[in-house]
């Protein structure tokens, strides 16, 4: 009896590490943190540390494309290659970084559907601040006088979304004209011209009604 016993209680552990094993297996399968950590490392490039650089002009460079948009999380991600170039003015207290962005980004146009690479240019200055906040101001920004670095992933990606009209076109020829694939124009109108008629009414058409 207490061999059986003995037995029976060894396959029953046997058993709930098995069942634990694979819970875990499923825990790791399951696990979405990894997505995050590769967020966290396509924007680590844009934390700019400042603490120890010396008093005066400072040189950075990004390069933006999709990967960048995928890590902030936006809703609609095209292809993008945008230089950012980024200058900065360290004072004690006081930084005024001058930022400056040019390239492209892939969009379907809104006319005829078409992809074409439309032209991103900006340039913005932002100043950052020691100290509690004054006022209203997008371009002056407030940091803590314990802080050591600044993270400027959200200024370069608002000022690309601001630099994108709303409706994307192709943009005009050297002559003025619309630049537009014509033949895709030409079968957007006809599509849109034809009219979809339920025949299963037609018969009605043919009811006299006595006044």
């Amino acid at each position: 009896m207490t061999h059986r016993f003995n037995r029976i209680a060894a396959d029953t552990k046997k058993n709930l590490l098995k069942v634990q094993s694979n819970v875990w297996a499923k825990r790791k399968k399951y696990n979405f943190a990894p997505l995050k950590l590769i967020e966290v490392n396509e924007l680590k490039e844009y934390i700019i540390a400042f603490k120890g650089l010396s008093v005066g002009e400072h040189f950075f460079q990004f390069r933006v494309t999709q990967k960048f948009f995928e890590a902030m999380q936006s809703h609609d991600i095209y292809p993008t290659d945008i230089q950012v170039n980024l200058k900065l003015d360290y004072r004690p207290g006081l930084m005024t970084f001058y930022i400056e962005g040019a390239g492209k980004i892939t969009f379907p146009c809104d006319r005829c559907l078409e992809e074409f690479d439309f032209p991103i240019s900006y340039n913005r200055t932002v100043v950052y601040k020691t100290g509690e906040a004054e006022g209203e101001d997008d371009d002056v920004l407030y940091i803590s006088p314990n802080d050591s670095q600044v993270d400027i992933s959200q200024l370069i990606y608002d000022d690309i979304i601001t630099s994108i009209p709303i409706r994307k076109v192709h943009p005009k020829n050297k002559d003025g004209a619309d630049s537009c694939n014509p033949d895709q124009i030409a079968l957007l109108e006809r599509q849109s011209n034809q009219k979809s008629v339920d025949h299963r009414w037609d018969a009605l058409k043919n009811i006299k009604f006595e006044d």
